[in-house]
């Protein structure tokens, strides 16, 4: 029989795991991006956008990351609740967990990350129950906390490893996208920089051009009347702008090929793209795992008193 208590559990555990969905902006698409900004701040020295960008993505991932710790001191609290031999206890744990799954599912689109996901999400409920229930038994002091912070830091742990082997592998399966991507973002941040330098060589080529035509002229016809003077002064101007105009249409117009064979001719794009699965997915595990091991253990902890005192503890 399905108690009161088994149906608020799944129904606030998968609100949880919903907001969660909701609010995280992690698809592996911005993860790859935010990289490719970084590494066109070092290159362009302006990162207001990139360090924005990855202020953004860390404020929303954290904000998310927090429903998803309340979504498992649910299950906590309901475990630690529970003394009973209910055989729907046992089930509570997987319908929140396939919940979830489910959840990640449609909202991520069936992509390769939001498989696993899914798949932490699943082992991760199911494992949280006894987990807690055993560390309720181990533990002496300060049970109610250390409860959802020892708990938490095992599962968490194990969510962590799996999306970021989700990563790994959807990032190994589209290389060639993320390659063809980082190339067109790239050559464009190449080629703005070349351009300008190239526009800055020009003008001081036309600009010694104008200057030196001009010193003929004088030179050559010291005596000349001024409206004379003026008109050769004028036909140089104009042929130096013309030949100006001339220069920057055929830079820009080979701008695009060389700049892309540029980005694909350097040492640094072929190990950026042998190395991007692995330490996109290390870069995401690491920040993950530094909000565990600092933040959301400790804050699950502070959930897991009030959801067991909320569920009354052996009740």
């Amino acid at each position: 029989m399905v108690h009161r208590k088994e149906i608020i559990t799944v129904v606030a555990v998968s609100v949880c795991f919903f907001l969660f969905a909701f609010f995280i902006d992690f698809s592996v698409d911005k993860l790859v991006d935010i990289q490719t900004s970084l590494l066109k701040m070092v290159l362009s020295q302006s990162g207001t956008a990139a360090i924005l960008n990855v202020f953004s993505v860390f404020v929303s991932s954290f904000l998310a990351l927090i429903f998803l710790v309340l979504g498992f001191m649910v299950l906590v609290g309901y475990a630690i609740s529970i003394k009973d031999k209910r055989k729907s206890q046992k089930y509570v744990g997987i319908v929140s967990g396939i919940a979830g799954a489910v959840i990640f599912l449609f909202m991520f689109k069936f992509t390769i990350t939001s498989l696993f996901l899914a798949v932490s999400v699943i082992i991760s409920s199911v494992y949280i129950i006894p987990l807690s229930r055993t560390y309720e038994q181990e533990l002496k002091r300060w049970k109610l906390f250390r409860i959802g912070s020892n708990s938490s830091g095992k599962v968490l742990l194990i969510f962590n490893v799996l999306v970021s082997v989700g990563i790994l592998v959807a990032i190994s399966m589209n290389m060639s996208y993320y390659e063809n991507s980082f190339l067109n973002g790239f050559s464009s941040t190449v080629k703005t920089i070349s351009v300008q330098q190239s526009t800055a060589l020009a003008d001081t080529y036309i600009e010694s051009y104008r200057s030196s035509a001009i010193a003929a002229i004088d030179k050559t016809y010291p005596n000349l009347p001024a409206a004379q003077r003026q008109a050769l002064v004028d036909s140089v101007n104009q042929q130096a702008d013309d030949l100006k105009k001339n220069l920057l249409d055929e830079i820009n117009a080979k701008s695009d090929e060389l700049s892309r064979n540029a980005v694909q001719n350097l040492p640094m794009f072929q190990t950026y793209m042998t190395w991007l699965p692995i330490l996109t997915a290390f870069t995401v595990f690491v920040a993950l795992e530094f909000l565990r091991s600092l933040i959301l253990s400790n804050m699950a902890g502070i959930f897991s008193a009030i959801t067991i005192k909320a569920f009354g503890k052996g009740k």
